[in-house]
């Protein structure tokens, strides 16, 4: 107990102190725990004091940042540098409100206007104001068109809300000013996989690979552009992809369908074999298999095997397509028109989902049409998509009652349904 109370009584004294040098609602949120002690003297602080501390913050270590607010409170004219380490203080804190405050004070200095406008937009987001946000993050663009932190923020922006060409643009821009970092080369890539332009997202996976990227993310990157390579029928080239990634059922699969177009059907067919001894509802792995077989001629195979796959994942468009051609090849017409029409309901859906799409990326303030896409997430069982263009919609617009009701409803319901694979 005693070497507790020194060390509360240490605590005390420090905190007095400060309380001396800085206006008391922030020192309750920046002061806690903190030894820095001001000088009884005004010590003179340099640009790179200031720059130290905003980059110890990147790295979430605060004492820099502490020691700058607590060494420049009698210099008014450090007053917006220590409004900005204030600031993102606050976020760090869970403090949005108080970082608002903090970065509108910053804002004015002519110098700091673009970092103050960039952060103001970050205090915005964290609030749940998102269109607030990314008209500062426009703003600070504006003020400094090479903002790179603005560009990064507006196109994850974007991107969530689905409107591809304002993220394109930004990518494009921040992948020009961190030409180290492997991250915005890997979301335009995403992006152009999504619109099935195949050819240009295995361009930017290629050049995201020659930058840095974490371990994680430089697997899936190979993972999603062997897809793209597959696409594109680059067989030799996709197998030499799939090989560098760590061994899993799903590039397992990837390999089987990079053998099958080398013509290698046989080793083909015992990589699925490993992958459905493991999952037997492996959805890719299933097709893979029943199409093999009805090549091989083995009819009755590929029924059974696409039926569990229509069976475990009933909203995909390829089980219910490939399973008619099954069908129909073992003279079962009735149960063959059955699958087909049920294949033909869902690429409908499927086919509106993409044009909703389409008109989301050319509409990106339209909340309705974030709904709609919800509901027609919904409809495919895509129940994290769905959420996720709720959101979206209720970004646009907070009174969208319909998109409110639908997600409050999804969080409400337990998650039962089999996942979906992505669009």
């Amino acid at each position: 107990m005693k070497k507790y109370a020194h060390l509360a009584s240490a605590i005390f004294c420090v905190a007095t102190l400060l309380f001396l040098g800085w206006q008391v609602w922030r020192l309750d949120y920046l002061f806690q725990g903190t030894t820095a002690k001001p000088s009884v003297e005004l010590v003179r602080l340099t640009k790179d004091d200031w720059l130290t501390a905003m980059n110890a913050l990147d790295q979430a270590q605060t004492q820099p940042a502490l020691e700058y607010i607590a060494l420049s409170q009698g210099d008014p004219t450090l007053a917006s540098r220590r409004a900005l380490l204030e600031g993102r203080l606050m976020l760090i804190m869970g403090k949005p409100r108080a970082a608002e405050q903090a970065f509108s004070e910053a804002k004015d200095d002519v110098e700091l206007r673009p970092q103050a406008l960039h952060w103001l937009g970050a205090a915005l987001y964290a609030i749940g104001n998102t269109q607030l946000a990314a008209n500062y993050w426009l703003d600070a663009i504006a003020a400094k068109p090479d903002l790179a932190p603005a560009h990064r923020s507006l196109s994850m922006h974007f991107y969530d809300l689905g409107a591809t060409d304002n993220a394109v643009y930004h990518l494009r821009e921040l992948s020009k000013l961190e030409p180290k970092d492997g991250r915005p080369l890997r979301l335009l890539a995403l992006v152009y996989k999504d619109n099935e332009q195949y050819e240009d997202a295995a361009k930017y996976y290629q050049q995201a690979l020659e930058r840095e990227l974490s371990d994680k993310t430089q697997q899936d990157v190979l993972l999603e552009l062997t897809e793209c390579l597959l696409k594109t029928r680059n067989y030799q080239q996709a197998f030499e992809t799939v090989t560098r990634c760590s061994e899993s059922n799903d590039v397992r699969v990837l390999k089987a369908e990079c053998l099958t177009g080398l013509g290698k059907n046989d080793e083909a067919i015992q990589e699925l074999d490993l992958v459905l001894a493991v999952d037997a509802n492996h959805l890719r792995a299933l097709l893979l298999r029943g199409t093999l077989d009805l090549e091989k001629g083995n009819i009755e195979g590929a029924i059974a095997t696409l039926t569990r796959a229509a069976q475990s994942h009933p909203l995909d468009f390829t089980a219910h397509f490939k399973l008619s051609q099954a069908l129909r090849r073992g003279e079962k017409n009735e149960l063959a028109d059955q699958e087909a029409a049920e294949a033909e309901r869902i690429r409908l859906i499927r086919e509106r989902f993409a044009k909703l799409h389409q008109d989301a990326s050319g509409k990106p303030e339209d909340a309705s049409i974030r709904t709609e896409l919800g509901d027609t997430a919904l409809e495919l069982q895509l129940l994290d998509v769905a959420a996720n263009w709720y959101r979206a919609a209720l970004a646009l617009d907070p009174k969208n009652e319909k998109a409110r009701i639908s997600l409050e409803k999804m969080q409400s319901t337990p998650k039962n349904a089999q996942p979906s694979p992505p669009l």
